[in-house]
């Protein structure tokens, strides 16, 4: 490993030896560099590269290239995403009429928690679904287990917020971060992350329509329609179409963003954002 031995460090070979099948200890990853390690090491070296083993890993080299071929079929399986069919398919006024009819509510009151959620285009140029991965949530699911290990996605508390999503960084950081996450555990990770248009948890998925989890990611990956559907599923689900058609915005939420709304005043901006789109509505029928 070297001399001098980070957490972090020593948690990346461990995820590798853990990837690669060969991390001894149950695959623990705990960034401790202790006999246990070396062990699993001077296996993998003696076993799979066939070399004199010296319980060793040190950057670039032969064990650290051999551990990440070994360990590549499982990153490809635990990053593999569908791949992107919405371009060009962006939602209509005929789209928000037909969902607010399947809500009772007014249009303007879906397209003011998309403005809110989304802040502008539920996809990046990449073809990707916009997201926002929350390290703490990932953090309390995993027990915390890797908080010490991998912080970049893994820490007790959440970033202090400002405008727009630049406390958890930019929105391929995101993916970045969702993707270091999902070598870990990809379907707590892909749980952790808020999703598309809506920005609908992961964890929820199963209140989409979302017969699987993967199920739940060709809703997010395949269109901004069919986002829209998912998040119709979701309010009928947690029982929300009545504070959209009377524009109980705290009510509305609580239920949505849970009970921590009020710190980041989402039943203000979405009754803002509601009575911008309302009298804009107005005006243009003038």
């Amino acid at each position: 490993m070297g001399s001098q031995n980070m957490e972090t460090d020593v948690g990346h070979i461990q995820l590798l030896l853990r990837l690669a099948g060969k991390g001894g200890s149950a695959g623990r990853i705990d960034g401790r560099s202790d006999a246990n390690l070396e062990e699993a090491i001077s296996a993998f070296q003696r076993d799979v590269m066939k070399i004199t083993p010296d319980g060793r890993v040190e950057p670039a080299s032969q064990t650290f290239r051999a551990l990440v071929d070994a360990a590549s079929p499982q990153i490809h399986e635990r990053t593999r995403f569908p791949s992107g069919g919405h371009r060009g398919a962006h939602l209509t006024d005929a789209d928000y009429i037909g969902a607010a009819k399947a809500l009772g509510c007014q249009p303007e009151a879906i397209r003011a928690v998309s403005d809110v959620e989304s802040l502008g285009s539920p996809f990046l140029p990449s073809g990707k679904p916009k997201i926002l991965f929350e390290p703490h949530h990932f953090s309390k699911v995993t027990h915390h287990l890797y908080d010490k290990t991998f912080p970049q996605v893994s820490t007790l508390h959440p970033p202090h917020r400002g405008p727009g999503l630049h406390a958890y960084g930019t929105n391929e950081d995101q993916w970045t971060n969702l993707t270091l996450a999902a070598l870990l555990d990809r379907r707590l990770a892909i749980e952790s992350a808020s999703w598309g248009r809506f920005q609908i948890l992961g964890k929820s998925w199963n209140k989409t329509g979302a017969a699987s989890l993967d199920a739940f990611l060709m809703i997010m990956f395949t269109s901004e329609r069919s986002q829209l559907d998912g998040f119709v599923a979701f309010v009928k689900h947690n029982h929300l179409a009545g504070a959209l058609k009377h524009l109980d915005w705290r009510a509305f939420a609580a239920g949505y963003n849970g009970q921590s709304y009020a710190k980041q005043h989402y039943d203000v901006k979405i009754a803002h954002k509601f009575q911008q789109l309302v009298h804009a509505k107005v005006v243009a029928a003038r």
